[in-house]
């Protein structure tokens, strides 16, 4: 079929009016299947129910034409006939795109405007499916547009498919589900090719969203507007300019409420200037205005406008924010203007030379500068050349001939010689620019007399070479001083160091290098608690010490320090904060250490002495009580001898003797512990037991004169102290209360609780915390105020020559300071003496000794025992009172008769030996007693602990102090006869 030509505009009648056009049933009711049929061809290519379809849409406007022609045909010959009719209705549908389709998809009906959009002729298509043929690319999934197809009878939408050329085309298609005869149903498809109309739409979307972008990613504030002043849009940049947060607070508002209200009018003027038709810009950019943002600030703004037309007339202005510039010109200004005070206050001048005509810009000062005439306003290159003096010209203008040539900065410092003769030195700086050829265009200098500050800097060459000369003569003296210095510090007897704030040791002396036998690379550089000379036991308390020497504190404390050789030493050692003059910051810790070995054992003996010396003075008293004792007990054994026949009596006179010899015995082992030398050693001790101790020691040694007293309350808690130092302090007070009151008199010791509170100075100095106070008070002759004052310090004394070291109360005080106490002296003249001593409370409680073990009874098998003592009275009562017991005894009178007896091959079970014996002492006689029996238990007898048996302490024996009773030693030979046939019975995994 020929191409028709596009044709017009076509109005369709609707069925109802075509309908009417016949006037007989019979032809209406011919025409009706092909009007409904046509009619569905017009709906599926217009794609809505109208009637009116634009040219575009060809074939769909000829089908119209069709159906009028076909319905006036009909009304005016019925005899054409149907097949006529239907031929002439398919001829102009074949115009459009249409194709017709069972639901697999087999085309059935391919229009002739089908074969103009795809390429595939009639006979091509038919047959094919047309899904598998145009390679179709659905906009929703193909199962859901058939469902949908069968559900509402058609379907409309976007398709992409595949010409025979192989071109993607876009078609709007309409599918309309079709009933046929014979119960058959077809698909009746209209295709038009949208492709060029989606790209177009495709193209203003894409134009749109970059519009959209610009606009609001534009540092720019963009605010569109009718001209009646509403705001129509606004992008992010305008909302931050103006202080707001959302668009919607803008959108619909009048414009002017961003502008003064002074402005109003203007505004309203400008906006009726803006009526006039077509785009056009109505002001240029950068008009200066004011703005108010939503605070009710004002800023200055640069604003461009422009006009549009889409269907009303559009203003929209572009806003930049014209604070910053505003402020920029300002200090442009005001650096111009501090720019000219500098150069009129430095005196500085500057030309703008323009090359090769040498045109120059100079300032006024350059003539004065120069020294020419005022009206001389220009000199030229060869004229100022001369100006340069003699000496200098040469180099500088081989400076300025290079940076000519080059380009660029080059700063010059020479002398000039003024037409007046006189001479100046300026300092230039000049910028060559080159042109496009190479060659200099523009040349910009600025110059300064410098010729005081040359002179300035000639004096103070001047005196940098005095002060180098003089740097040179100190350094020498500091040379010679840090020698004299090194020489001073290593020839120190005591141990001294420098440490930084953090403990790293910065120098160490030469004694304490020698000490540690390292060298002083192996110690500097290293933190000092990790050096040689600490224990492992004392580092981390060092640690402690150093932080807070760096706070500003003054450490010292004794301490022991390991030395070359493997010994420990107790050395005086303090720890110096050096503090910056002027400050509080701690810039060195001076650590120091003086040796304390010598003095400690000076002072060991001389507490040694002290204790002999008071021993010596209790001498008498201790006769005195010894005495009593011995009476009672020589009466009460007189009349057991003279009465033996009367058992009540004689045991009665037994309890005597015993209780007198048990008072003997506590007496010597109290002299015996006051007396012992040890090493201090700080331990937890029963405040109340001591002072019962000693009340007894002074008691049976004071004499009969002086009364001794306690008053004590059995929970008064313990104290930290030495034992034998805390003895020896008392002792040595009671010894002094002694000699006060030479008519006698009463001794009372005493011992409270005490809070030290931090709320003001102690009288003594006390720390903060928790003390016992002991206060040792008698009733004597008392000391004035200046012999209260003295009466502390080493070797003062009122006693005649002879009688008294002046050490006594020295040694007190140093004990209580030392224990982290104090002692203070309360006196009146005959009002006595009261000497306190606070020691601090310990947080433990003493342990409770076991129950005694005198009323133990032998329950073991008997045993034979070898009794060795030199004393035969002694060794006989001890042997009858073991035998009493169950015991068989075997005895010897030395340590040889001993050794003899084991070597005869004796049986014994166990051994019993006196410490002290002549030739051989007891520990001896057990060496070589388990020299022939390694497992006989053996068990030591002495009266006191010196240091043979501390030395004899780590061999296999029991040490039993003298007097004992005989039931406390036979309980102690029971108990290691039983742990020694533990020993030899064989484990269940031992053999026989």
């Amino acid at each position: 079929m020929p191409d028709r030509q596009k044709p017009r505009d076509t109005v369709l009648p609707a069925p109802s009016r075509a309908t009417g056009l016949l006037r007989h049933s019979q032809a209406r009711r011919a025409v009706a299947p092909i009007l409904a049929a046509t009619c569905l061809v017009a709906v599926a290519a217009a794609g809505t129910p109208a009637w009116v379809m634009p040219a575009a849409a060809g074939a769909v406007a000829l089908a119209g034409i069709a159906v009028a022609r076909s319905l006036a045909l009909a009304a005016a010959t019925r005899e054409a006939g149907v097949a006529a009719e239907r031929q002439c209705l398919l001829d102009m549908m074949d115009m459009a795109a249409i194709l017709v389709r069972d639901t697999d998809g087999t085309i059935r009906f391919w229009s002739e405007g089908c074969r103009r959009l795809y390429g595939w002729t009639a006979g091509q298509a038919i047959g094919q499916s047309s899904h598998t043929l145009l390679q179709t690319i659905f906009s929703a999934p193909l199962a859901d547009i058939e469902t949908a197809l069968l559900r509402d009878g058609t379907w409309a939408g976007d398709l992409r498919q595949r010409t025979q050329a192989g071109t993607e085309v876009i078609v709007s298609a309409r599918k309309v589900l079709r009933h046929c005869t014979g119960g058959r149903v077809a698909v009746m498809e209209n295709l038009t090719d949208v492709t060029g109309l989606r790209q177009a739409e495709a193209d203003l979307k894409r134009s749109e969203a970059q519009l959209h972008s610009i606009v609001d990613s534009a540092a720019e504030g963009i605010i569109v507007a009718g001209t009646d002043g509403h705001i129509a849009s606004v992008n992010p940049a305008a909302l931050c300019m103006f202080g707001y947060d959302r668009a919607e607070e803008l959108i619909g508002r009048d414009i002017g409420a961003l502008m003064p209200t002074a402005d109003a009018a203007n505004h309203r003027r400008r906006l009726a200037e803006y009526q006039g038709s077509g785009p056009r810009v109505v002001s240029t950019p950068g008009r200066e205005l004011a703005a108010i943002r939503r605070d009710g600030s004002a800023f200055p703004i640069d604003l461009s406008v422009s006009t549009f037309t889409n269907g009303r007339r559009y203003v929209t202005g572009i806003i930049r924010d014209a604070t910053a510039r505003k402020q920029a010109e300002t200090e442009l200004r005001n650096a111009e203007a501090r720019l000219r005070l500098v150069q009129q206050v430095g005196g500085i001048a500057y030309t703008d030379r323009t090359l090769p005509d040498d045109a120059a810009m100079v300032s006024d000062d350059y003539a004065h500068l120069y020294g020419l005439p005022p009206d001389r306003t220009h000199i030229t290159i060869d004229a100022w050349r001369e100006l340069v003096h003699p000496a200098d010209r040469d180099a500088a203008f081989a400076r300025i001939d290079d940076v000519m040539r080059q380009g660029g900065p080059l700063a010059l410092e020479f002398r000039i010689r003024r037409p007046d003769g006189t001479v100046h030195w300026i300092a230039m700086r000049l910028e060559v620019f080159l042109g496009a050829d190479g060659r200099p265009q523009r040349v910009i200098s600025a110059h300064q007399d410098i010729t005081e500050i040359m002179q300035s800097r000639e004096a103070e060459a001047s005196r940098a070479a005095e002060l180098e000369r003089r740097v040179a003569e100190r350094t020498a003296a500091l040379g010679a001083a840090e020698a004299r210095f090194r020489g001073i510090f290593d020839s120190q007897f005591q141990y001294i160091g420098l440490l930084a704030p953090d403990g790293t040791t910065l120098e160490v002396n030469h004694t304490a290098l020698q000490a540690t036998g390292r060298t002083r690379e192996q110690i500097l550089g290293r933190p000092f608690a990790e050096t040689e000379w600490w224990p492992a036991d004392e580092r981390e308390r060092l640690r402690t010490d150093i932080a807070e020497a760096a706070q500003g504190l003054l450490i010292r404390r004794e301490v022991r320090n390991h030395v070359a050789g493997g010994r420990d030493i107790w050395i005086d050692f303090s720890l110096t904060p050096v503090q910056a003059p002027g400050t509080q910051d701690v810039t060195w810790i001076i650590a120091e250490g003086r040796d304390l070995t010598e003095k400690r054992a000076l002072a060991d003996r001389l507490a040694q002495a002290q204790k002999v010396q008071a021993l010596g003075q209790l001498a008498s008293g201790i006769a005195h009580d010894f005495n009593n004792i011995l009476q009672a007990v020589t009466g009460a054994a007189t009349l057991i001898e003279r009465r033996p026949d009367q058992p009540d009596k004689t045991r009665h006179l037994a309890r005597t003797a015993i209780e007198a010899a048990g008072r003997g015995a506590s007496i010597t082992q109290r002299l015996l512990s006051f007396a012992r030398q040890s090493e201090p050693r700080t331990e937890v001790l029963a405040t109340a037991g001591v002072l019962e101790n000693i009340r007894e020691v002074l008691a049976h040694t004071l004499g009969s004169t002086i009364q001794v007293r306690d008053i004590v309350a059995t929970d008064t808690p313990p104290v930290l102290a030495d034992r034998g130092q805390l003895e020896t302090a008392l002792v040595n007070l009671g010894t002094n209360a002694r000699d006060a009151m030479p008519e006698g008199g009463t001794l009372t010791l005493a011992a409270v609780a005490e809070q030290v509170g931090g709320d003001g100075p102690h009288p003594s100095g006390l720390a903060a915390g928790e003390y016992v106070r002991l206060d040792v008070s008698d009733t004597g002759t008392g000391m004035d105020r200046a012999i209260l004052a003295q009466a502390s310090e080493p070797f003062f004394t009122t006693k005649p020559p002879g009688q008294g070291t002046g050490l006594g109360l020295p040694m007190v005080r140093a004990f209580a300071e030392q224990s982290g106490g104090a002692m203070a002296i309360a006196s009146l003249p005959e009002a006595g003496t009261t000497v306190t001593l606070w020691l601090p409370r310990a947080s433990t409680v003493v342990p409770t000794p076991e129950d005694s073990e005198d009323g133990h009874m032998l329950t073991g098998a008997p045993a034979r025992l070898l009794l060795v003592d030199d004393d035969d009275l002694v060794r006989e009562m001890l042997a009858a009172q073991l035998e009493d017991l169950g015991f068989a005894t075997l005895v010897a009178g030395s340590g040889a008769e001993a050794v003899a007896l084991l070597e005869a091959g004796e049986e014994v079970d166990a051994m019993v030996s006196d410490l002290s014996m002549p030739a051989m002492n007891g520990v001896t006689l057990i060496r070589q007693a388990h020299a022939l029996r390694p497992q006989l238990p053996c068990f030591l007898l002495t009266g006191y602990v010196g240091e043979r048996a501390a030395l004899g302490a780590a061999d296999s024996f029991t040490l039993v102090r003298k007097p004992v009773r005989v039931q406390t030693l036979a309980a102690r030979i029971e108990a290691g006869l039983e742990a020694a046939r533990i020993s030899r019975t064989p484990g269940p995994g031992d053999g026989a």
